[in-house]
Order: C-alpha cells, then structure tokens, then sequence
C-alpha cells in the first residue's frame, strides 16, 4: 500500500450503495481512485452522523466532506472530479458560470430526485410495502397507510376517487 493511501484522505464521499446508479458510478471513481493510491475515502449511508446527516437525508444527493466542508450535489461532483486527474477538465467544464447552474437545476430537480424516488421504491419493495396488482381488471392500485407500522389498505383508483 502507497504512502499517500495511508494518509487522511483529502476528501469523503457520502452515496447511497444500495442505489445500483450510484454504486456504479462510485465504482468507477473508487477504481480510478484506487489506480492512482489518490487519498479519497468512499463511504455508505452508515457513515452519514459523520457528516452530521441522518441517512435518509444522505439518501437524497452525493455528499462530499472535505477540509472540514461539506457539499452536496453539482458542488461535491465538482470537488470530487478536482480530486482527480483525469477528471479535472469535467470539474473545469462543469464549474464554469451557467452550465453550473444548469447542471445543479438538471440534479436537483430530476436526477437527485429520480434516484431517491426509485430508493424509496427499493426500501418499500424490502420492508413487504410493495404494491400489489388488482386481482381483476386493469385499475391501478392506490397504496394508503404504507407507513412502517401501520396497516395498509390497497384499492383501485377508481375506489379511492369514491
């Protein structure tokens, strides 16, 4: 093991392993990380009281903790990229004054909550709250009181309008 991989690291990042995109997107930063011994610690939800960061608010976006600071979203990509060689030129890009805007606004408001939404979907599915068919019919099925100890009523859409 290389000096610099026993160093502090020079940031820790906060993402959500159980979410399949981000685990393969850290992956490949974990990898680059890895190749080059760069001092970056890659860290689950668990970890989120570190940041001061209960883990469903961890859920919700990338967090990056780094001399003390912390950053969430567009701005820990960008810190994140600059810790990298190789993707310096992407922090360089992304960091200029209007694509950094429209890159937060595309995060914010799509991808970051596209990604909770569908974590959110896995923890139902885990903790028996998956939403059932009809038995008969096409309707849609309407899930109410799907709150971890309570009971839950399922009806068609046509029965919740009733």
């Amino acid at each position: 093991m290389s000096r610099r991989m026993t160093e502090k690291p020079a940031a820790e990042i906060l993402y959500n392993e159980t979410c399949p995109v981000c685990t393969a997107e850290i992956a490949h930063y974990r990898a680059h990380a890895e190749a080059r011994a760069l001092p970056l610690a890659f860290l689950p939800l668990s970890e989120a009281a570190r940041f001061g960061l209960s883990e469903e608010a961890a859920a919700r976006r990338l967090h990056l903790l780094k001399e003390g600071r912390l950053l969430s979203g567009v701005p820990a990509f960008i810190a994140l990229w600059e810790e990298m060689p190789r993707f310096r030129p992407l922090a360089r890009i992304v960091g200029l004054p209007g694509l950094r805007h429209l890159a937060a606004l595309v995060y914010d408001f799509i991808l970051a909550p596209a990604l909770y939404a569908a974590h959110r979907r896995r923890q139902a599915r885990s903790q028996g709250l998956a939403i059932r068919p009809p038995e008969t019919g096409d309707a849609q099925p309407v899930v109410e009181g799907a709150e971890v100890g309570k009971p839950r009523e399922t009806r068609t859409a046509s029965q919740a309008k009733a």
